[in-house]
């Protein structure tokens, strides 16, 4: 289970809940479009009420090739680490559906979240939780080959998308998508599924994949 999934959602019920959410005009962004641009400073925290996002990168290393590290589905708050870190964000914020929004400024954050210790808490442990699930994911995406990538990439995008475990999910992923998160070529991704099909973990669609055995993948 993603445990930084988990504590996301209970900061998104506060704001929705304490914030009135529902009563503002929402934030409506199409597919594909930007909501907050790589080296962009952000004064905003946006609580996700509809459609998927995802982060995009394009480290000088890669040849001009895009990595999508992480992906923010209905539920979950974007850019809660803006509000500790002045600096620019070094990725983009990308659609990757139709998106809809509640912007929510960094003082109206700070006033729901800070206003009790309990709910600080959560904040405090969200953050502690995505940085130690993003160390151990760069630790084990260095020491691993491509076989070990892939079931990792897929375990990271169904825990994103199911943070609660369930053993079955379904991934409106293309391989490309899947490559970018793996940090490998797609030829090698495609490869790799076929193997993970042929051994019944998962079952592969035009729309995406189906992974019918979380547990395999970590032990692929």
């Amino acid at each position: 289970m993603n445990q930084s999934a988990v504590e996301n959602q209970q900061i998104y019920q506060l704001l929705f809940e304490q914030l009135e959410l529902k009563t503002r005009a929402p934030w409506f962004v199409p597919a594909k479009g930007v909501v907050l641009p790589a080296g962009q400073i952000s004064h905003h925290v946006y609580c996700l009420a509809q459609g998927e996002a995802h982060v995009e990168l394009y480290p000088s290393s890669s040849d001009g090739a895009r990595v999508i590290p992480m992906s923010f589905h209905p539920g979950m708050v974007l850019l809660v680490h803006t509000l500790y870190d002045g600096r620019p964000d070094p990725g983009s914020i990308v659609a990757s559906t139709d998106l809809q929004l509640y912007p929510v400024t960094h003082d109206e954050f700070k006033a729901v979240m800070h206003a009790e210790v309990a709910r600080l808490e959560i904040v405090t442990r969200f953050l502690a939780f995505r940085l130690t699930e993003a160390r151990k994911r760069e630790r084990r995406w260095i020491e691993r080959g491509a076989q070990e990538r892939v079931a990792m990439a897929l375990d990271y995008m169904a825990a994103e998308r199911s943070p609660e475990g369930e053993p079955s999910v379904v991934l409106k992923a293309t391989h490309e998508l899947i490559a970018e998160r793996a940090g490998l070529s797609r030829a090698k991704v495609s490869k790799e599924l076929k193997r993970l099909e042929q051994a019944g973990h998962l079952r592969l669609a035009r729309s995406g994949v189906e992974i019918l055995n979380r547990d395999a993948l970590s032990n692929p």
